[in-house]
């Protein structure tokens, strides 16, 4: 019997949005999310210059500005920093998921070939155990049938004077189960 695939080792090229276990994971398609991120701490920089440009109208506030944009910019590469691995983390555990998905499956597969191999194998043993037992006792009945034949042959010759009545008639044994003894009665 030739073992036929159970199950298709499959991964998708391209992530989709679906929850399938196989794909390689639930991340997004575009670069939107970190693009909205950038604009996002772009408007509270601005906002942070604007409120010090109005609580200090007479002051240079060039230096603030710059110190704002450089934690804007510190900023906006940790969220880019951050969602990025958060995106790689999706990407390993879903392929971490539908490996383990498929080696469960594949497991149980083949716990399940080699219970019905062992379950064949052992039907065949019986088969086989109870074909000799027969082929045993039908040639114990042909050897009981044999002894037995010429057991009463014998004992046709006792009675017709061929063999003196001193001599033992043979005996009759059966595979060891029973023992019959003819007994010479003259």
């Amino acid at each position: 019997m030739e073992p036929t695939p159970i199950i298709m080792w499959t991964f998708k090229t391209k992530p989709s949005a679906e929850a399938d276990p196989v794909s390689i994971a639930n991340a997004p398609s575009s670069n939107m999310p970190y693009l909205v991120a950038a604009v996002i701490v772009l408007l509270i920089g601005v906002a942070t210059i604007a409120v010090l440009a109005k609580l200090r109208p007479t002051a240079d506030i060039t230096v603030l500005a710059a110190v704002v944009s450089g934690f804007m910019v510190a900023i906006t590469t940790s969220v880019w920093a951050v969602m990025k691995g958060q995106e790689t983390h999706k990407t390993v555990n879903s392929r971490m998921d539908a490996m383990l998905v498929v080696v469960t499956e594949l497991a149980h597969a083949r716990g399940v070939r080699e219970g019905q191999e062992r379950q064949a194998a052992a039907t065949t043993a019986s088969a086989e155990a109870a074909a000799k037992l027969v082929a045993d006792a039908a040639a114990a009945l042909v050897k009981a049938a044999a002894t037995a034949a010429a057991t009463v042959a014998e004992a046709a010759r006792i009675a017709a004077g061929a063999l003196p009545s001193t001599q033992p008639v043979p005996s009759m044994q059966i595979e060891g189960v029973v023992q019959v003894e003819a007994v010479n009665t003259k």
